[in-house]
């Protein structure tokens, strides 16, 4: 788990990269489960994951499993997602379903009652926010707070008073916090535009860099924003959008280009930092969304290696498949960057078991002119398989022993192993065992004689 998460304690000197053929599903859940047990073994745990309903199948299957052992854990798990997104059924989940029903004009007062610090509001004023907010907590503020912004209720000889303009009414949440916007500073927007981009808990650091501002003007900036409920304050110097539908409102009103080029100046930053390696899918991203794809596809293909260590092949699948389409744009398909890529992306289609994309994948691979000995007998390696299991064993023996005839060199002997495994495989399915045993014997010929020990 160390390899996932640096905060255990690993020493960089051990932190190479893990086979991800050797990882197994269960040891990897265990391994997280056990992480989970020692934590609340020291401390009351409660772990919160929200929006389930967009969880990756990954994520899901271990939600089941530690669900599964709820019982045997210190630990309360809390698991929040929409009403209309109900995927309760997808996994056994042993525990109590709380609905929350949208506020009543009572509790849309109560919470304004809160946030203005007095029970002396004006009924129309609560009333109107009901209403315009569907009982949404999170929009009774957000409404209430541009209401104010604007003017449209002032504290006036000692009580609030409400001027039912409704012109100034906002019609939606987004138009709401869209007034807020447009009564901050130039400055403050910008600090909220990187803000949006960056979607995640960010650094005081980072944000500097971003600005090349001086501390103290920075931070006066930053405590202002969190002052007026759009940022959110983790840390001493750890902040976050206060709401998702804020980092929307922005984002609607930033033109292509200037998204762009705001994607493309934080991809720089994070590129030039110390633990770039730790970000890397999230730099390709970047580079991605600044539509600067040769500058990506190096991060995808680091990000991909890490997902398969993490088994999540379909996060690997969908990196590889980026770089590999970059990629295409600039090298030719027989080329050795071109087809290291190609490698990796069908290694990634088989550990995630889609094996209609390796067969479309690799056999279209196997056509290409010149095609290198080794990446021929790699991918003749794997294609051979899903031949055998077509039914097509006329094609899997011709395929197999042109690849192993035009592999001399000794550096590519794991590739043989591979091709005497699939060969093996084929008369033994034949039920040819004297062949398939000729060819355990040349794998054990290659092991003894490798240059390398495997």
């Amino acid at each position: 788990l160390a390899k996932l998460f640096p905060e255990l304690g690993a020493k960089p000197e051990t932190s190479h990269k893990i086979p991800f053929q050797s990882i197994n599903q269960e040891d990897m859940f265990c391994a997280l489960l056990q992480l989970l047990k020692d934590l609340g073994h020291r401390t009351s745990l409660m772990l919160c994951i929200d929006d389930i309903q967009w969880v990756d199948q990954g994520t899901q299957e271990f939600i089941a499993f530690l669900c599964e052992r709820l019982d045997l854990l210190p630990i309360y798990l809390f698991l929040a997602q929409r009403p209309q997104n109900d995927i309760e059924s997808k996994w056994p989940v042993h525990t109590e379903k709380l609905a929350l029903d949208p506020l009543g004009p009572k509790g849309s007062k109560e919470l304004l009652i809160s946030m203005f610090g007095t029970a002396d509001i004006p009924q129309k004023f609560c009333n109107d926010i009901c209403e315009l907010s569907g009982g949404n907590p999170f929009a009774v503020l957000e409404i209430a707070k541009a209401l104010f912004s604007n003017k449209t209720i002032v504290w006036r000889q000692n009580k609030w008073v409400y001027t039912t303009d409704t012109d100034k009414l906002p019609a939606e949440i987004s138009k709401a916090i869209a007034l807020r916007l447009e009564c901050l500073s130039e400055a403050d927007q910008q600090i909220l535009r990187y803000t949006a981009v960056i979607n995640r808990p960010f650094d005081f650091d980072l944000m500097a860099t971003l600005l090349d501002k001086g501390d103290t003007e920075l931070f006066e900036q930053l405590e202002r924003l969190v002052q007026h409920y759009f940022l959110k304050k983790d840390t001493q110097d750890h902040y976050h959008i206060f709401h998702g539908l804020i980092t929307q409102t922005v984002c609607e009103y930033l033109s292509f280009d200037t998204k762009e080029l705001l994607h493309l100046e934080l991809a720089q930053v994070l590129a030039a930092s110390p633990v770039a390696d730790n970000m890397a899918n999230e730099i390709a991203q970047h580079f991605l969304l600044a539509n600067v794809g040769n500058d990506a596809w190096p991060f995808l293909i680091q990000s991909g290696d890490f997902a398969c260590v993490a088994y999540s092949f379909v996060d690997a699948k969908t990196n590889y498949k980026q770089a590999l389409d970059i990629v295409g744009k600039t090298y030719e398909p027989t080329s050795k960057t071109y087809l290291d890529v190609l490698c990796k992306y069908v290694d990634a289609l088989r550990w995630a078991r889609d094996w209609d994309g390796v067969k479309k994948v690799a056999g279209a691979a196997l056509h290409l002119q010149d095609l290198a000995p080794y990446y021929y007998g790699r991918l003749v390696s794997i294609y051979a398989v899903h031949l055998m299991v077509d039914g097509k064993f006329d094609e899997v023996e011709k395929l197999i022993k042109r690849a192993l005839e035009n592999i001399k060199e000794p550096q590519f002997d794991k590739v043989k192993i591979q091709l005497y495994i699939a060969l093996s495989q084929f008369y033994w399915a034949k039920g040819e065992y004297g062949e398939a045993t000729k060819c355990n014997e040349a794998i054990v010929d290659i092991c003894q004689n490798a240059i390398e020990p495997f």
